[in-house]
């Protein structure tokens, strides 16, 4: 029984390490590590699946056989923005345009956004993201708007 188990789990391991996210290494690459006011130049930053596993000197890092590799020559990383006051057009816009704005926060750097007003589609759009099928930020979510009056110019807000 013991020698099962233990054959048992032995294979599962195998399975496991087998299923391990892919390894990426960008190699040569300027990193800007966003504690102080420096620049890592000639670097090598090994990824695995989302993860940073290390960033350390391009002539003391080894790679790993079968990690891709991204020559990173000329190039710049940086950890994402985190956008803390991110608006998300309400669910009255064209899919089109709340599409193009998510892409936009991606496509500029922010990798996770907070949205002020928070409206039920955006739970929709936030899976689409995490699933792959819409390119975004991860959407961090908040309540919808609590409006009170509006204020109409400089008169009504003195009587207010």
């Amino acid at each position: 029984m013991i020698r099962t188990l233990a054959a048992t789990l032995f294979v599962l391991a195998g399975l496991a390490r087998a299923q391990e996210a892919p390894l990426t290494a960008f190699v040569d690459v300027s990193v800007l590590p966003m504690d102080g006011e420096r620049v890592l130049a000639h670097q090598t930053v090994l990824v695995r699946g989302e993860r940073i596993e290390s960033v350390g000197p391009l002539a003391s890092t080894k790679i790993p056989d079968g990690a891709r590799r991204i020559d990173g020559v000329g190039k710049w990383l940086m950890p994402g923005i985190a956008e803390m006051h991110g608006h998300v057009p309400s669910p009255k816009a064209p899919a089109e345009l709340t599409e193009s704005y998510l892409a936009l926060f991606a496509l500029r750097g922010a990798t996770t956004v907070r949205t002020m007003y928070g409206f039920p589609n955006q739970f929709e759009l936030r899976d689409r993201i995490q699933k792959g099928e819409l390119l975004g930020p991860t959407l961090h979510t908040a309540a919808p708007p609590l409006s009170g009056n509006a204020v109409n110019g400089a008169d009504h807000a003195r009587e207010l």
